[in-house]
């Protein structure tokens, strides 16, 4: 949905920065229009926790990419 793209964004960028998702969470409901609170709220989750899931699949594939060099460099020498 167009209208909370940008709520996504900054769920994704908060995961990066020095703010507690709870902090983020609070910002929003003070900001945004009582009638979208929880939608937004919504968005800044799914960006936030989809974020976090990127990280996680990036750290598994670069642990088991490093594992498989060690495997084969112990194979070579």
């Amino acid at each position: 949905n167009s209208k909370v793209f940008n709520i996504i964004v900054l769920g994704m960028a908060a995961k990066h920065m020095d703010f507690s998702k709870e902090d983020w969470l609070k910002v929003i409901e003070k900001t945004v229009p009582p009638k979208t609170v929880e939608m937004n709220k919504k968005a800044f989750l799914l960006g936030f926790e989809g974020a976090y899931q990127d990280d996680l699949e990036r750290s598994e594939r670069v642990y088991e990419s490093r594992r498989v060099a060690e495997f084969t460099e112990c194979k070579i020498s």
